[in-house]
């Protein structure tokens, strides 16, 4: 920003739910000390005149970064020289943050000339006096009343079914996974994902119904496939044993769709196959699913099309009341590729029919990376998408629950790894940061039921095997890693009730959630119970602690937070380790009782608060679970 540059500001303090792009001006003036009003404007001065910042270089970026490559979000320039600031050795930095920047801000070993771009302002910092700190971030509740209720099951899980994610290499009957799935009770098990639509159930005595699959040369997503009995029936009991309902995602035989084109007619005879067996054996499933990401296919060369999707779902719903009249359909699953067309084309026809489709489902996949698992930004970057789906859902099929139906950090690709094990996010601390509040903000906008991808198969995995295989695979009696992500499942799923609140932050650096209600594990902690609200509150900070405030009369607190890097002596958020409240959580099960994962494997912290007005401090890309007491004066 130059001198004498005039910039018109409109004038918004921001709350977590703002855009940040939305209110940069207003919010650089307020850091500035600047004046400003609702439609006026401005002088925004070099902020080089006997202060800390240094001279700005705007639309260039400085390099190379400082080794460990400190960074976090920033929502001005300013506050980016701040990070530099308290960062130890750090006297050069880059703010990616003008539209449609990032908001990144990089902690520079140089100001070498590097990158130019419209969206980016660099500066040193000059010696002096430290920056004073930050006020507390004040969290407030909009209103006492409830905006949306989840299910008791929301935070769930998958299994997919395709090659590449070790379906036909994983022993369900491994005691170690169900002991994982157990800690993660009450749950939904949906068994989907590609591989599905190229699945033959050869479920009869020597599986003649497979007779017709070549053997595997390659192990891809639509990889043909033969689901035998006693695989099946070992799936099966993952589930029964671990208190979790069953979710099939049924074929829809997208390799015969594909060759028919747009005059495909479903081929029920798999489907028939499944159901008989059901009906024989006496196993109850608590819902189906049909066809899985059918639009991802509906351009050449298979033509798909929702009316052919929504009738098969129609028969498919037939066929299942007559033999299992309690289960419940779900659908439609739907992919990245021209989803709004096709729901907005499926529902009419499928919600035409009164109580067919007990929820609706969509598959997202934020791409979240190492540079923007944190950024208040990129995390918001998926408002539209919510808004979209959820108010077309409530005006095509309002008799049907909001599902997000299968969501992930990022897609695992063919090789199941998220992208370079050195840079992908998946299977690390940085992945809890996006999951806790992707969790949080589509039970906020009326989700319902989250289905998280997946408890076990591929990079993204909430488990992982211990063995080094080539590819995801899991042997009878293999020993098994819980991921951070595994944690904050667990965590939450004892600390978080279904009534969800509107809460609001008055820093985009702290992300503010609320709850009431008994949280729906058989070992909720006693004091979230009890609770009158309970607050998730997520530091994207990852430099500084985050003084934070709140009406209440006491709290008892448990934070998931990073390791530290030994190098560095940074919060290591690529680590695959997690603590809570301090403590190293466990990261292998290798037989045996489990006692760690009933209860809450870390004590409380307990607050004791003045005034109604209780003080935390969020450590840098912490995710504390807060249970409050008395917090009715929560409310603006």
């Amino acid at each position: 920003v130059h001198r004498d540059t005039l910039v018109t500001c409109s004038w918004q303090y921001p709350t977590q739910h703002q855009h940040p792009s939305s209110m940069l001006c207003g919010v650089m003036a307020l850091q500035l000390g600047l004046l400003a009003s609702v439609g006026g404007t401005a002088s925004l001065p070099t902020p080089s005149e006997g202060g800390q910042c240094g001279q700005w270089a705007v639309g260039m970026g400085f390099g190379p970064n400082m080794p460990g490559k400190p960074m976090q979000y920033a929502l001005t320039a300013a506050d980016c020289c701040a990070f530099c600031h308290r960062t130890a050795g750090c006297h050069y930095w880059t703010w990616n943050g003008n539209p449609p920047g990032n908001g990144m801000c990089y902690a520079k070993a140089s100001n070498a000339s590097g990158d130019h771009s419209s969206t980016m302002v660099s500066g040193g910092v000059d010696t002096g006096p430290a920056f004073p700190p930050s006020p507390p971030v004040r969290v407030e509740l909009v209103s006492n009343t409830a905006v949306s209720v989840t299910e008791p099951t929301y935070a769930s899980w998958n299994i997919d079914s395709s090659c590449n994610r070790g379906f036909h290499r994983t022993s369900f009957s491994n005691p170690n996974l169900l002991l994982a799935a157990r800690g993660l009770a009450p749950s939904r098990l949906r068994f989907g994902g590609s591989g599905n639509d190229a699945l033959v159930y050869g479920l009869t005595p020597g599986s003649p119904e497979c007779a017709d699959i070549p053997p595997a040369t390659d192990c891809g997503y639509t990889t043909p496939g033969c689901l035998n009995a006693s695989h099946w029936d070992s799936l099966f009991s993952l589930a029964k044993n671990s208190g979790s309902d069953f979710i099939f995602g049924v074929s829809y035989e997208l390799p015969q769709a594909c060759a028919e084109g747009a005059s495909y007619v479903w081929n029920a005879t798999n489907a028939a196959t499944l159901l008989a067996y059901l009906e024989q054996s006496g196993q109850k499933v608590w819902g189906f699913e049909l066809g899985n990401e059918v639009n991802n296919n509906g351009g050449s060369p298979c033509n798909a099309t929702p009316h052919a999707q929504a009738e098969a779902t129609l028969t498919f719903a037939a066929m299942v009341k007559k033999v299992l009249p309690d289960a419940v359909m779900i659908g439609p699953d739907s992919g990245y590729r021209d989803w709004q067309a096709w729901l907005s084309a499926y529902l009419p026809i499928v919600a035409a029919e009164s109580g067919v489709l007990h929820a609706v489902t969509h598959h997202v996949y934020a791409g979240v990376s190492r540079t923007s698992f944190n950024s208040p930004m990129a995390l918001d970057a998926d408002r539209p998408e919510i808004e979209w789906y959820t108010t077309t859902l409530r005006a095509l099929a309002p008799g049907s629950q909001i599902w997000a139906g299968e969501d992930g950090p990022i897609g695992g690709g063919n090789s199941g790894t998220c992208g370079d094990p050195g840079t992908t996010i998946c299977g690390t601390y940085a992945s809890s940061v996006w999951y806790a509040d992707d969790l949080a903000n589509r039970a906020l906008h009326g989700f319902v039921q989250y289905q998280r991808q997946a408890l076990f198969g591929g990079a993204y995995g909430l488990t992982a095997t211990a063995i080094d295989h080539q590819q995801s695979a899991l042997g009878a009696n293999e020993p098994l890693l819980l991921r951070p992500d595994y944690w904050l499942n667990f965590v939450w799923k004892r600390t978080v009730g279904t009534s969800v609140y509107n809460a609001t932050s008055s820093s985009p650096s702290v992300r503010a959630y609320a709850f009431s209600g008994a949280p729906p594990s058989t070992f909720a902690a006693a004091e979230c119970v009890s609770a009158h609200r309970q607050l998730l509150l997520i530091n994207v900070d990852p430099g500084a602690n985050a003084t934070t405030m709140f009406a209440a009369t006491g709290y008892s607190a448990w934070t998931l937070s990073p390791t530290t890097n030994a190098s560095t002596g940074l919060p290591d958020p690529f680590s695959s380790r997690s603590n809570l409240n301090g403590q190293l959580l466990p990261q292998v099960l290798d037989g045996g009782a489990a006692p760690f994962l009933d209860h809450l494997p870390a004590a409380a912290v307990v607050g004791q608060c003045a005034g109604g007005q209780c003080q935390v401090s969020l450590p840098p890309l912490s995710i504390s679970f807060i249970c409050a007491d008395g917090t009715a004066a929560l409310q603006q």
